[in-house]
């Protein structure tokens, strides 16, 4: 199994499965309200050149790992310097991932189980798996994502009931400045978190496209949140953005006859495979980048002490719904040189050096063509 290489199908479901961890969880915005799903085409549009940046350092670095590339741009010193840098990432996202679905776990479904049950569950699920390896993230990423699309279709069409075109009324109400602001919101979280995904690409097989991979995960989830966007507001109105969890607040309007209702639990499953799929991205990277770092170390020695401290940290810091959504204003403006001035500054150091290597060398004044010094 060690010769198993990534496809280019899977690494589309890898990357799919880390954006829905993060975006359908907040399926709203009191900001925008009712042309929420304006922001949401935004964002992918802002996406697009950080798309072209992850594209152009897969060309310029074919079968390198995120940290590989670092080491490889940067020498050793400021290599080591910058992968801290990454796995500290990595690591901050992870446990407000953890932090945000143990407490969605808590608020709509297991209310009186305590919260350090869930998270250990959530954990030692994410263990096995990044200890088996990337590429059976990407397999299981590839298999999950058929429940994931099914469970939102389902939901929609149950939905359908419910909905009143009424709702997406007044359309573009919404000020200039709060859409755009939306728009980079979502593009923070989580488009732009998918910079750790690089880890992957030294597992993908040689001839795997990564600009098809990029272009059909960005047009699916896009698509994605688009139809749980529009459901959501349809089925609730500008008062959608109220929920904490509108997606559950939609769904639990919805019912087949007097027998069948509480189909919000699709949406939990949803977000419990996704989260988990995300939450193995993330530890999978900064374990690989603490290998990278301590040289001999394996990585799979790594993944529970990098499990640990993101227990911990969301345990500690993470105490209530108000704790993740509160600072989301504040989380923008914080990961902005993290996930937009840190790639920029890679892949300009990766072309300068990739300048210096193909410059020509001048002739010595002394050398005569055809003969041998």
């Amino acid at each position: 199994m060690t010769n198993y290489k990534i496809t280019g199908k899977q690494m589309t479901s890898l990357f799919y499965m880390f954006w829905f961890g993060t975006l359908v969880l907040f399926g709203s915005d009191k900001d925008v309200k009712q042309d929420f799903w304006v922001s949401i085409l935004l964002a992918a549009i802002f996406m697009i050149p950080m798309a072209a940046l992850y594209i152009r350092l897969a060309k310029l670095y074919p079968e390198k790992d995120l940290y590989e590339m670092l080491f490889a741009i940067f020498g050793r010193f400021f290599g080591t310097v910058m992968s801290l840098i990454s796995v500290f990432f990595s690591l901050f996202i992870g446990y407000r991932v953890l932090g945000s679905f143990s407490l969605y776990i808590k608020t709509t479904a297991l209310d009186t189980t305590p919260r350090n049950v869930t998270s250990i569950f959530f954990i030692m699920i994410t263990i096995a798996a990044v200890t088996c390896g990337a590429e059976t993230i990407a397999r299981t990423s590839n298999l999950l994502i058929k429940f994931v699309i099914g469970f939102v279709v389902i939901a929609t069409l149950i939905c359908l009931g419910s909905m009143e075109l009424g709702n997406l009324k007044p359309m573009m109400d919404s000020d200039l400045k709060m859409i755009l602001n939306s728009s980079y919101k979502i593009f923070i979280i989580p488009w732009s978190e998918a910079f750790v995904c690089l880890s992957f690409f030294s597992k993908m097989e040689q001839k795997a496209n990564i600009r098809k991979i990029l272009v059909n995960s960005m047009l699916l989830i896009t698509l994605t949140h688009l139809v749980i966007g529009l459901r959501n507001v349809l089925v609730l109105g500008p008062s959608a953005s109220v929920y904490y969890f509108s997606s559950d607040a939609a769904i639990s309007t919805a019912s087949l006859g007097d027998f069948f209702e509480r189909f919000e639990i699709l949406v939990g499953i949803n977000l419990v495979l996704a989260g988990t799929i995300k939450l193995c991205v993330l530890i999978y990277s900064a374990s690989l980048g603490l290998s990278h770092i301590l040289r001999n170390t394996e990585q799979k020695f790594l993944v529970v002490p990098c499990t640990l401290i993101i227990l911990t940290t969301s345990l500690l810091d993470l105490q209530k719904l108000s704790d993740v959504f509160d600072r989301i204003p504040s989380l923008v403006i914080s990961m902005t040189p993290f996930e937009v001035i840190f790639p920029i500054i890679i892949l300009i150091s990766a072309e300068i050096r990739n300048r210096k290597k193909t410059k020509p060398t001048a002739d010595l004044p002394g050398d005569l063509p055809g003969i041998v010094q």
